[in-house]
């Protein structure tokens, strides 16, 4: 593989000479052109003005071919038997599929076809529409193929894939889930090959479900983790935390500085605070793949907060760096994990479900945040919580009805203890055509004297809104 990259490294390396090259005869043609009118000259910079086009082009398509060779290096190398075992169990038959690139002792003839097989299958160029492999992080990439690999491995993939299609009794959320996993198994085998219809046949016919004819969730549903904390436990389950010791402690203040903060748990491995701005608090989004966060960065201001607030976010940040010094991030949050659930065990022994979770603070920031800005300020709590568009908090996070009442534990009236997020994040959230409906039928219902039963439906749909 890393034979792959270096030639079109290389690749990459002699078409920009060429476009110098190209640069620089352009130039000595307008210096002809200026100072003796050349007729030949200005035909030769036509065709050099031609050839650059050709080249740019080029330049571009490579450096997707490159791009693509690295994330295929980095996935399918490290990968392989599960990979392999997979294509030879499901029988396809791959034309093109290039195993002699990460096989050891591979001859310098089979390591030059598999160059050409993916140089020549046309990475940016032979089809018009180009597939890539979806950019993602690490552990998702395990997750992705754990689910392949053990539903793999009781039938075979091409059954599986014509499960997904055909259930009915699958909910929208685990069928979308799903549809990741196989699309990103399938995306890798299409780059590597793309002389397989089948693999395409089905990649097309997975992504043609209409997942609107599926159930939105189960009848019975029963969530394990709970959206908010009551005020009236809020400070017992902080006050248990505590009581463990050290990794309780740390706990604590990390579920505190949640709350007034909204941070996933990841987002706390690198967030700091800026030295020009102390009182920002720059957060790396941990969702900025494939567009679904509003920046790769979201900056908090936090003027707003008391002192003691303040002061326990810094220290939290230090806690946090503290113990990474010593062990890794996961290792750490395991522990925090084990905090939470020997809390949860103490203070409701028989209590199996309905957990308070550090996700749990994140929810109850979005409830809490929901109460202070408003139904307007929806794009506010985008920025605030790192998401592309206005609408993800509405829908699958705490409800206004669930914020805290305010005081030591939550935001004020006067916004006292309230994060302020940057502008420029604010302004790549997109507002959704459903916020840009509910704002319009907000006001539309108070303007207008309508008849009695498109008020009522009015009212239910602003009601609906509000709740978000």
């Amino acid at each position: 593989m890393f034979t792959v990259i270096e030639n079109i490294s290389a690749r990459l390396k002699t078409i920009e000479n060429q476009l110098n090259q190209n640069h620089h005869a352009q130039t000595l043609c307008w210096n002809q052109l200026e100072k003796f009118e050349c007729p030949s000259a200005q035909q030769e910079l036509s065709d050099l003005m031609d050839v650059e086009l050709v080249l740019k082009a080029e330049l571009e398509a490579t450096k997707n071919s490159y791009k693509q060779v690295q994330n295929y290096a980095r996935y399918y190398s490290n990968l392989k038997p599960e990979f392999d075992a997979i294509v030879r169990d499901a029988g396809f038959q791959l034309g093109h599929f290039p195993y002699t690139v990460v096989r050891e002792g591979a001859t310098e003839e089979e390591i030059s076809e598999a160059v050409a097989n993916l140089e020549n299958l046309a990475w940016a160029r032979a089809r018009s529409e180009d597939v890539l492999i979806t950019q993602c992080s690490d552990e998702t990439i395990r997750r992705y193929l754990r689910r392949v690999v053990n539903a793999a491995g009781k039938s075979n993939l091409r059954d599986f894939i014509n499960q997904v299609i055909t259930r009915t009794d699958q909910t929208r959320a685990t069928f979308r889930w799903t549809r990741a996993a196989l699309n990103f198994f399938l995306e890798m085998l299409m780059v590597c090959d793309r002389a397989s219809k089948e693999i395409y046949d089905l990649h097309n016919k997975l992504n043609s479900v209409n997942v609107r004819d599926l159930p939105t969730k189960h009848q019975i549903q029963t969530y394990i983790r709970r959206k908010s904390v009551p005020d009236r436990t809020h400070p017992l389950f902080l006050d248990t935390l505590v009581s463990l010791g050290s990794d309780g402690l740390t706990a604590a203040m990390i579920f505190q500085s949640t709350i007034f903060l909204g941070l996933r748990p990841i987002e706390w491995q690198t967030a700091f605070f800026d030295e020009n701005e102390p009182n920002t608090l720059v957060i790396k989004n941990a969702k900025n793949s494939n567009g679904r966060a509003c920046g790769k960065y979201r900056w908090l201001h936090l003027d707003n907060f008391d002192d003691e607030e303040y002061q326990l976010i810094r220290d939290t940040i230090d806690a946090i760096r503290s113990e990474l010094e010593g062990t890794t991030f996961v290792a750490f949050m395991g522990r925090i994990r084990c905090a939470f659930r020997q809390a949860h065990q103490k203070m409701s022994p028989k209590a199996k479900k309905r957990r308070i979770t550090l996700y749990t603070a994140r929810h109850q920031f979005a409830a809490n945040m929901k109460r202070y800005w408003g139904r307007n300020g929806r794009d506010v709590l985008g920025a605030l919580m790192g998401h592309s568009n206005d609408n993800t908090a509405g829908c699958h996070y705490a409800h206004t009805n669930q914020a805290m009442k305010g005081g030591r534990y939550g935001p004020q009236a006067d916004g006292t203890n309230v994060p302020v997020p940057d502008q420029s994040n604010v302004a790549q959230v997109r507002v959704t055509n459903r916020h840009l409906a509910a704002i319009e039928l907000g006001a539309n219902t108070q303007s207008s004297q309508s008849s009695a039963s498109s008020t009522s439906e009015s009212t239910a749909c602003y009601s609906s809104s509000m709740s978000m």
